[in-house]
């Protein structure tokens, strides 16, 4: 016990809490498959949690504004629908409706490259409403198929032109927040 929780303690200084519970419970299996009668009692650190900002409306615009026009309808439909990158990826024209669009499947990486799906759940098939701008914007978009990769490579390299820490994902924290300032 003295001897990994000593270099559980030397490891802080170089690796994430999480890298580091992840290193320990590899060693954990191989003990105890080779020492069964070990009775370990190490302490790890704890991770810290980061609060998660809010982005602002302003940056929402600001990424919006710089983003061309292969990345700018997802980041519309992700910070203002709330659709995953995956969702995205998998839309056709023939998905929106003069209300919004409707969400059935997503493009996912499959054994031999990107694939559609049917949703895992039934949480997953869903309609979300849009504004009639939004719409007439996505279904002129010529993008559709896109691989979830392109979408994020672009997001990467436009958050570092834009200074903004948020991933792609982040947006659709923008959208609950709204739904929730809605009292929606």
């Amino acid at each position: 016990n003295e001897i990994i929780q000593k270099e559980i303690n030397n490891l802080v200084s170089v690796n994430s809490p999480k890298t580091i519970k992840n290193k320990y419970n590899l060693l954990k299996s191989v003990l105890k498959i080779y020492r069964p009668e070990l009775n370990l009692h190490i302490q790890l650190p704890q991770s810290k949690k980061s609060p998660v900002p809010l982005q602002t409306e302003e940056t929402i615009h600001l990424l919006l504004n710089k983003a061309d026009e292969r990345l700018r309808v997802p980041i519309l439909l992700a910070a203002f629908g709330g659709l995953r990158r995956s969702e995205i990826c998998a839309l056709t024209k023939e998905d929106f409706t003069d209300r919004g669009v409707n969400i059935n499947k997503a493009k996912v990486l499959g054994s031999y490259g990107y694939v559609i799906k049917q949703p895992k759940t039934d949480a997953g098939y869903r309609f979300v409403p849009l504004s009639k701008e939004l719409i007439k914007e996505c279904k002129a978009w010529k993008y559709f198929g896109l691989n979830p990769d392109i979408i994020n490579n672009g997001f990467q390299t436009l958050r570092q032109q834009c200074d903004v820490s948020a991933t792609f994902h982040k947006l659709r924290h923008y959208y609950g927040t709204q739904l929730l300032r809605q009292g929606i």
